[in-house]
């Protein structure tokens, strides 16, 4: 019987009343099948295969090397489609290894920067697969039943274009969406299928990255590209500007994106604000996007509900009698009325009714006393699934309570690992039992099933039936073996998950603290949090809950959320006994008080960590509180203070022969050589620091390092020189994927073409940053870039150009709210109108532009705000005068 038929919902299992289950033998197994094979990070391999070639490179690689894969391409085909098209040909004839080989040599530099993360067990592999890779919409050929609701929500789809699907659970929300999106899709990886969890993809992190890949895959990689950034740079994205980068991806094809157990989504105030915005995108006939949306859950936020046509209810009469045709069931009249009476249609109960009555078929006094007993139930989905539960064999009930465990469709490999260890403890009988031969058997009854992407796990109403009658013992047996097989893969938040859900808050938090690092920079920072946030901190050490809050701080730090950082340091250092990590603690509240601009705070924090570690002689710790104490003062204007702080950080680097260390302090002291007017002094400094950066492979710092290069250099006069190191600069930035760093970047380079007479460049440079901080919603940098083009266009002779620029540049500063911008963008207004000879409204803005940009020592900006008011202000009095 195939595993794979469909459910009721309904999508149809053909069961046979008299026939056994059909089974492989034995030999037809893969041989040793005890024995775990190499488990390749498909997720990484697809990440690899999108960024290393293009349309026409994977066309040619995959004729040379694959030419049955290449047989399989025809037009109209998506990047996406014949990647998936290659993986699984690789993943069917066992040649990742052959894959692997191929795309090293065709780009070893792409290969490089996935090597790490290629199978899974090696390398640094925080990262969730669950996060990384995408799902397969759960589509199947058979659909019986829900005609009605299926022409209402097709037409719904086809004029809103954004649907909702509510209903309980096991109702059959996931099976009508997925038929809808079959039916509704020209082509299958036209479908994005994202089905939410409780341990690792609850969070819009864990969405947009799936998305971003998504998009990738049929080129459109710029939401790819900055996540990617956001973890390189640590520099994390807003949200408005993942949801644009996200809709301007989505603007490229006619999408289908479908969102499944929407429920476990809820909590996240990012991902109700990004469906809210999404939905605003579809006012009328005439929406923004071609994309079409599908969200499936028990519930929305109420925000939404208004969206939400009536929650899904059970199949009527004649689809239950359809269904029970279709599995090849013959019941009297009477009784099939009873069973749709008694399950309210309700899809899942009825399959998993139909599949015990199937097995008694042959017995028509058992299926009337089946039937008879469903009218004394109180709770009937413990009696459908306790009369299925009972029947099974010793060696399947074991599998049924390992799949319980897992709270999502579990990778094949780890399903297999936990029940090969329970069944192995069980006795010689079920150690007997082929672990394959196991979980047919279960899908074979409805109690499991098997995903499009291979994974294994039960529906939630049968879950939760199987974990609630686990034993305590059992639960944290299974658990504890689910754990270390996800320990073992590096998978440290699913691992985390597993530990304290049986109970084992210490190993749990010990994991999210003594991995932080790796899972935060892994992009899963949210998923820790999460994590986190389950564990009873009464059950820990004092230590112990010291550095959980430390993870949480880290976490915070990457999501820029500075102040919910210092919070969580705080607490860790309220709960801190060790001096060593009290100090560590002082630290990072320094540090975060730095980032948030309060100066004062983080020297007197960095202070208190430089007194212990000076007594606890770790010298590291010194240099580090002497860093952040330096760029403290730096700020504060207090730079002889910031010199000395700097100084000995740079002492300490040379002494233990840290490069890095040495670096940083170069950064510190060439800005305060810049400062003081000491240019070739500034320029020997930020030289040394980034050849410091590029030795210690920290490319975001050298990449500031050469922009400051630029700046020295172009005060020195050396103007081609300055231009190539802002260049340089914005190369690397645009290889790390930093957004903030490349706008930046772009706006130093635009500026330095305008300051070399080059205005055609200048202008194509500042368009591009434009086209950037606007997709990314960042108008600080958007008034720049207008300011930018208005400067460009008045050097260019298009004044009136140069006018709508410098309009649009101060409508984006002020909406900024900076001040810095704001003085910018009066000035670029002023000059440009007093150039029209428009001088009674130049002068204006320049009078406003003046004070903001002396007190923010903007000597270029002031100067030409001053040399233009003072020529308004004359030509204005000449033209009063008679």
């Amino acid at each position: 019987m195939p595993r794979d038929l469909p459910i009721c919902g309904i999508i149809v299992l053909l069961l046979a009343p008299n026939k056994p289950p059909s089974r492989q033998s034995r030999a037809q197994r893969t041989a040793g099948s005890d024995r775990m094979p190499m488990i390749h990070n498909t997720a990484a391999i697809r990440e690899l295969v999108i960024s290393a070639l293009d349309g026409d490179e994977l066309r040619v690689f995959c004729f040379d090397y694959f030419p049955a894969v290449h047989a399989q391409f025809v037009d109209g085909q998506t990047q996406s489609g014949r990647v998936q098209l290659l993986l699984e040909y690789v993943q069917r004839c066992g040649r990742f290894a052959d894959l692997l080989e191929h795309l090293r040599q065709a780009n070893p530099h792409m290969y490089g920067r996935y090597a790490d993360r290629l199978e899974s067990g090696t390398g640094v592999e925080a990262q969730s697969l669950d996060a990384l890779s995408l799902e397969s919409a759960p589509i199947r050929p058979c659909f019986v039943g829900r005609e009605r609701e299926l022409a209402f929500y097709r037409q719904l789809l086809a004029e809103e274009r954004f649907i909702i699907i509510t209903g309980l659970a096991g109702v059959g929300k996931t099976t009508l969406g997925a038929r809808l999106a079959q039916e509704a899709a020209a082509r299958p990886d036209q479908i994005f299928w994202f089905t939410f969890n409780r341990v690792d993809k609850n969070t819009s992190e864990a969405l947009f990255r799936a998305l971003a890949i998504f998009l990738a895959g049929h080129g459109q990689p710029d939401l790819k590209r900055y996540l990617d950034g956001e973890l390189s740079a640590q520099n994390p994205l807003g949200l408005r500007a993942k949801l644009n980068l996200f809709v301007r991806g989505l603007r490229a094809g006619d999408y289908l994106l479908c969102f499944d157990d929407f429920q476990l989504a809820v909590g996240d105030p990012d991902v109700t604000e990004l469906f809210g915005r999404i939905r605003e995108l579809f006012p009328g006939p005439r929406p923004a996007l071609p994309a079409r949306f599908i969200i499936m859950g028990r519930h929305v936020p109420p925000m939404m509900q208004y969206l939400a046509p009536a929650a899904l209810s059970g199949l009527d009469e004649e689809g239950v009698r359809a269904y029970l045709h279709t599995c090849g069931l013959s019941l009297p009249d009477a009784q099939m009325r009873h069973l749709w009476e008694r399950t309210a249609g309700h899809p899942k109960l009825l399959e998993l009714s139909v599949a015990r009555l199937c097995r008694l078929a042959h017995d028509p006094a058992a299926i009337a006393t089946y039937l008879a007993n469903m009218d004394q139930q109180r709770d009937l989905r413990s009696y459908v699934i306790g009369e299925i539960y009972e029947a099974l064999p010793p060696h399947e009930r074991i599998a049924a309570d390992v799949l319980s465990i897992f709270p999502t469709p579990a990778e094949r490999a780890a399903v297999e690992a936990v029940l090969g260890d329970a069944l192995a403890s069980a006795g010689d009988r079920a150690a007997e039992s082929p672990v394959a031969d196991t979980l047919e058997a279960l899908a074979d009854q409805q109690i499991a099933a098997v995903t499009a992407d291979g994974r294994i796990g039960c529906h939630s109403l049968v879950r939760d039936y199987f974990y609630d009658r686990l034993a305590v013992q059992a639960r944290e047996r299974l658990h504890d073996r689910a754990a270390r097989y996800y320990e073992q893969q590096r998978l440290y938040v699913t691992a985390s998950y597993h530990h304290l859900q049986r109970g084992a808050d210490g190993w749990g938090a010990d994991l999210l603290a003594g991995h932080a690092k790796e899972i935060v920079q892994a992009g899963q920072a949210a998923a820790l949090l999460d994590q986190a946030a389950r564990i009873r901190l009464e059950a820990l050490t004092p230590e112990q809950r010291a550095a959980v809050c430390q993870a949480r701080g880290a976490a915070y730090e990457m999501r820029g959320e500075h102040s919910l950082a210092e919070a969580a340091y705080r607490r860790g250092l309220d709960e801190a006994s060790e001096d060593h990590t009290c100090a560590e603690l002082l630290r990072q509240i320094g540090h975060s008080y730095l980032a948030m601009g309060r100066f004062e705070e983080a020297i007197e924090h960095c202070r208190q960590s430089l007194a212990l570690s000076v007594a606890l002689g770790d010298q590291p710790g010194i240099a580090d509180a002497h860093h952040d104490m330096g760029w403290a003062a730096y700020r504060m204007g207090r730079l002889e203070e910031a010199r000395d702080h700097f100084g000995q950080c740079r002492r300490i680097g040379q002494t233990r022969g840290n490069g890095l260390l040495q670096a940083k302090a170069d950064l510190g002291l060439g800005a305060l050589a810049y400062t003081e007017g000491r240019l070739a002094e500034a320029q020997a400094c930020y030289e040394e620091s980034r050849r410091g950066f590029r030795r210690a492979g920290d490319r975001l710092r050298e990449a500031r390092a050469l922009n400051n290069l630029g700046l020295a250099a172009y005060g020195s006069g050396r103007a081609e020189q300055a231009l190539a190191w802002c260049r340089e600069a914005l190369a690397i930035l645009r290889a790390i994927g930093s957004m903030d760093g490349i706008c930046e970047g772009l706006n130093n380079v635009g500026d330095l073409y305008l300051r070399t007479g080059s205005p055609a460049q200048a202008i194509e440079t500042f368009a591009e940053l434009a086209d950037l901080a606007e997709g990314a919603g960042n108008q600080r940098m958007l008034s720049r870039a207008h300011a930018g083009l208005s400067d460009a266009h008045r050097a260019a002779g298009d004044l009136s150009q140069a006018l709508a620029h410098a309009e649009l540049g101060l409508a984006a500063a002020e909406a900024s709210g900076r001040r810095r911008e704001l003085g910018i963008s009066l000035r670029a207004l002023g000059v440009t109108r007093a150039a029209l000879g428009q001088h009674e409204t130049a002068a204006p803005p320049l009078q406003r532009a003046i004070p903001i940009l002396e007190e923010l020592h903007e000597v270029d900006d002031l100067q030409q705000a001053q040399e233009a008011l003072r020529v308004a202000l004359s030509a204005f009095r000449s033209e009063e005068e008679p």
